[in-house]
């Protein structure tokens, strides 16, 4: 039943993703990617307050499978992210927050580059 929990968050924050991703922005605001500054910024909001209750309501499983790993994991992974990060530094480990913030910016980079041009040069470009 926890596959089934997970597949309907993900499935209906998937939408509610690609249904934002619709809306477009003029002027100044049109070089931010406000929609994905959004979504990140709601993911992060709701996995933090469901965290939270989580602890209070433990055996409350649905919690744990449709909101934090479905909705959340499927309208943006940043959320986790922000959680992880979090973690480090709600228990002072600010040399651990420091390095995985810079570790996984820097590899994500490295990563989406060397992706990039594999890409490019695998299709001819």
């Amino acid at each position: 039943m926890n596959f089934i929990y997970i597949f309907l968050g993900g499935g209906i924050a998937c939408v509610l993703r690609y249904s934002l991703s619709l809306f477009t922005f003029s002027g100044l605001l049109s070089n931010i990617p406000l929609t994905t500054l959004f979504v990140n910024a709601l993911s992060s909001f709701i996995l933090a307050y469901e965290a939270a209750r989580f602890e209070v309501f433990p055996n409350e499983k649905i919690i744990t499978h449709f909101l934090i790993i479905g909705f959340c994991g499927g309208l943006s992974t940043f959320s986790s992210f922000t959680a992880e990060n979090f973690y480090y530094a709600k228990t002072q480990n600010y040399l651990f927050l420091g390095l995985y913030i810079f570790i996984s910016v820097v590899i994500c980079l490295l990563l989406f580059h060397f992706a990039y041009k594999l890409g490019l040069k695998s299709n001819g470009l």
